[in-house]
C-alpha cells in the first residue's frame, strides 16, 4: 500500500508515537489521540500503520509489554502491581 503523507501529517504520526511512548498508562481512544495531535481518526490509523508498520493499538501494547518485562526483571513488584504500572487496571487484562 502506497500512501503520500505530507510533512505535516508525518509530524503528527511521530507526535502520536511520542504520546503513546510517554503516556502508555493512559487509555486514549483513537479519537482522543487524533484530537491531541490535530488530525482525524482515519488518517491517524492509516498513517500510523503506514509509517510504523503497526496500528496505534499494537504499538501501545508492545510498549506496555516491554515496560512490564523491565519491571518484572528489575523489581520485586507483584504481577498485579506491574499490570497497573503499565496501564492495565485489571491484572486479568494484563495476563
Amino acid at each position: 500500500m502506497s500512501m503520500n503523507l505530507r510533512e505535516e501529517d508525518l509530524q503528527k504520526m511521530y507526535a502520536a508515537k511520542f504520546i503513546l511512548e510517554n503516556e502508555y498508562k493512559y487509555h486514549y481512544t483513537i479519537d482522543q489521540l487524533a484530537q491531541k495531535v490535530g488530525t482525524n481518526p482515519f488518517k491517524l490509523k492509516i498513517g500510523f500503520k503506514y509509517v510504523f508498520k503497526v496500528s496505534p493499538f499494537e504499538f501501545l501494547t508492545n510498549i506496555r509489554i516491554e515496560k512490564a518485562k523491565q519491571l518484572l526483571a528489575n523489581t520485586d513488584l507483584p504481577v498485579k502491581r506491574v499490570a497497573v504500572e503499565v496501564g492495565y487496571p485489571q491484572a486479568t487484562n494484563f495476563i
